[in-house]
This record gives C-alpha cells, sequence and structure tokens, in this order.
C-alpha cells in the first residue's frame, strides 16, 4: 500500500548575501604640545565606536504563487491513485518537514463517485505526515445548494472525513440551521449534524 503527495510548486528563492570592507583603521592624532609655563590641556572623552550589526536571517521558507498540495487514497501496487484531497493557496511557509502554512487556502474534497466539495478558508495547515489538513478562520464550506459557515475544520484523509467540533451554521435555500458540531463522510456524502436547531423548509411549510 503506498500514499504520496504531490506537490506542485514554483519555488523561486534568492539568497543574497553581502559583506562590507573593513574598515580602515583610523590614524592616531598627534600628540599636543605643550607651550612652557601653560597647564597641560585636559583630554576630551573617548567616544564609543559603532558597529553595524547584520539582523538575522529567518529559518522559515516562505513561497508565493499557485501552490498546489494533494492527499491520494491507498491504492493496491501498480494502480493509479485518485486524489481525495486537494488545497490550493497564493501563499506557504514551510513549517517542518511536510508541515506547511497556507492563506487564503482553496480546498476540494473528491468523492467515490467523481463529486466536488469545496471549502475555502483564510488560513490552513496542511500536513503530509499524518495526512491530514486544518481549515480556519472563516470556514465556508458549499456542497450543491448547501453552504455551511464554521469556525474550523479538519480533514482526516485515512478516515476520509470532514470534522468540525465547534459551531456551524447551514444554508440550503430557505433551511437555517445551527449545530454544536458536524460530520462529513466524502464516501457516503452525509452530513451529520449534532445538537441541531433552527428551521427545516420542507415541501408543504416548514417545521421548527
Amino acid at each position: 500500500m503506498k500514499r504520496s503527495l504531490v506537490v506542485i510548486a514554483v519555488i523561486a528563492a534568492a539568497i543574497a548575501g553581502c559583506t562590507k570592507p573593513a574598515a580602515t583603521p583610523s590614524q592616531p592624532a598627534p600628540a599636543p604640545t605643550q607651550q612652557p609655563g601653560t597647564q597641560p590641556a585636559t583630554p576630551a572623552p573617548a567616544q564609543p565606536e559603532t558597529v553595524p550589526t547584520a539582523s538575522a536571517p529567518s529559518d522559515q521558507v516562505t513561497m508565493t504563487g499557485n501552490l498546489t498540495f494533494k492527499l491520494f487514497e491507498t491504492s493496491v501496487e501498480g494502480e493509479q491513485q485518485k486524489p481525495t484531497f486537494e488545497v490550493t493557496s497564493p501563499q506557504g511557509s514551510l513549517l517542518e518537514d511536510n508541515v506547511w502554512a497556507l492563506k487564503n487556502a482553496s480546498a476540494v474534497v473528491f468523492g467515490k463517485n467523481g463529486e466536488e466539495t469545496r471549502f475555502e478558508a483564510g488560513s490552513a495547515r496542511f500536513d503530509n505526515v499524518n495526512k491530514t489538513a486544518e481549515l480556519s478562520e472563516g470556514v465556508v464550506i458549499t456542497m450543491g445548494t448547501r453552504r455551511i459557515e464554521l469556525q474550523d475544520v479538519t480533514w482526516n484523509n485515512d478516515k476520509r472525513e470532514a470534522v468540525s467540533e465547534n459551531e456551524a451554521t447551514v444554508t440550503d435555500g430557505d433551511t437555517q440551521l445551527k449545530s454544536k458540531g458536524m460530520e462529513f463522510h466524502a464516501e457516503t456524502q452525509q452530513l451529520l449534524l449534532r445538537n441541531v436547531v433552527g428551521k427545516v423548509s420542507m415541501q408543504g411549510g416548514a417545521t421548527q
């Protein structure tokens, strides 16, 4: 069984170093001569020498452009793997090996039969080690005519599910619901809501 990650990114980095030429040591001033019958002049206090300091370079790698990260389903040796999750971002920073922090992320979860569920978030954390992606900051999930707004959601590629333990608001036409948590299962396209309150619109009317 294999897992793989395809990271499509154009990485452009320029590292420029510069050195300053060593300062030429100043020549000592000639000792003042004392005229007969006069008091020796009091020497002026020495001024401290200013040494320029360079700021320490950052160890964090940041990239901009069309960054794309993918997770795949497990497959039998030799079979072509299909993507299960894909996230794109205009800016990403490498936090550690195979872990990225992304800004203004757009993600797609692919269902078993080609269904696409779309996610938008202000930020995301893509972890290729644990095969997870955490989306936060104004998350919006679009499932056909259904729109889900929530604080955060975590995609687990092994379980093929997106889970949030926080409040979610679901809107679908005249239906408006609030829940204290949600689960979305990509294999079955099931949306599970916990502790639901709100209004459900039905063909003949509405129920509370």
